[in-house]
């Protein structure tokens, strides 16, 4: 099963031209999902949402790989965060008063 930060996907979308434009069910394919799957996943933020070309919705790779970078940055800097605080919160640093 596929996750946003695979390196298949990242690879894959990688391999195509930043303009490339992306219909839902080869997005679907790439993600090996359902197409029902990535319009939950944009609802739920996880993928941006597309745009309309000829009434029907498209994603462009550069938009994906850049969301996708983003959200993994963040994530990252979550961790960084809550590790911070757990280093903090450590016996060594907590001091009785």
């Amino acid at each position: 099963m596929s996750r946003p930060g695979d390196p298949e996907i990242i690879r894959e979308l990688g391999s195509l031209p930043p303009g490339a434009l992306i219909r839902k069910d080869e997005l679907a394919r790439m993600f090996n999902r359902c197409p029902r799957s990535i319009e939950r996943a944009v609802e739920r933020g996880e993928l941006p949402p597309p745009t309309k070309v000829l009434g029907g919705p498209v994603w462009i790779a550069g938009v994906i790989l850049q969301h996708i970078k983003n959200d993994l940055a963040t994530a990252a800097r979550e961790q960084q965060e809550q590790e911070k605080k757990v280093l903090q919160m450590s016996p060594a640093n907590v001091r009785e008063e």
